[in-house]
């Protein structure tokens, strides 16, 4: 019975996992979506700096998502 409980807590565990990782996924999709839309609107003199920032908060959110799973554990 108490293997019954493990497993599902384990099983639990693995569906939050996966909806962090996907919440990170979709949280990058929309970072990328602004690095588009912001090179369209200031042009190629900023590219290197819109890449910067876009890398910055990328790290940001794989640093966020690293965290929450070792969390989980």
């Amino acid at each position: 019975v108490s293997n019954e409980g493990a497993d599902r807590r384990m099983k639990e565990r693995e569906k939050v996992r996966a909806q962090v990782r996907k919440l990170g996924e979709d949280a990058r999709v929309a970072i990328r979506a602004v690095r588009q839309k912001a090179r369209k609107e200031m042009g190629k003199d900023a590219d290197k700096h819109v890449q910067s920032v876009t890398d910055e908060f990328v790290g940001t959110v794989d640093r966020m998502i690293e965290a929450k799973l070792e969390w989980l554990g």
